[in-house]
């Protein structure tokens, strides 16, 4: 069984170009979930990797909440914490 994934967008930040990256759910939840779990964007106009700044993960949180809503209960109970 393949690991789930979620995509959203990923804006360079050297060049500003936007692109879709996809990472995995998991790893996304335990950034948002954990303060102290940082969560590695890419971007590959410049094949350059950063950690997620608040910003940026204010509006993957935005992404990840609306890509809960249209999965499964069973895997939405799995990366739900609260």
């Amino acid at each position: 069984m393949t690991e789930p994934t979620i995509q959203f967008p990923v804006n360079c930040p050297k060049c500003g170009r936007e692109e879709l990256g996809e990472y995995s759910v998991a790893e996304v939840a335990a950034a948002l979930l954990a303060p102290t779990t940082a969560l590695r964007l890419y971007a590959p106009c410049h094949e350059y990797h950063w950690t997620a700044r608040p910003r940026e993960l204010a509006q993957i949180r935005e992404y990840f909440r609306e890509w809960m809503k249209c999965q499964p209960p069973s895997l939405q109970a799995s990366y739900q914490r609260e």
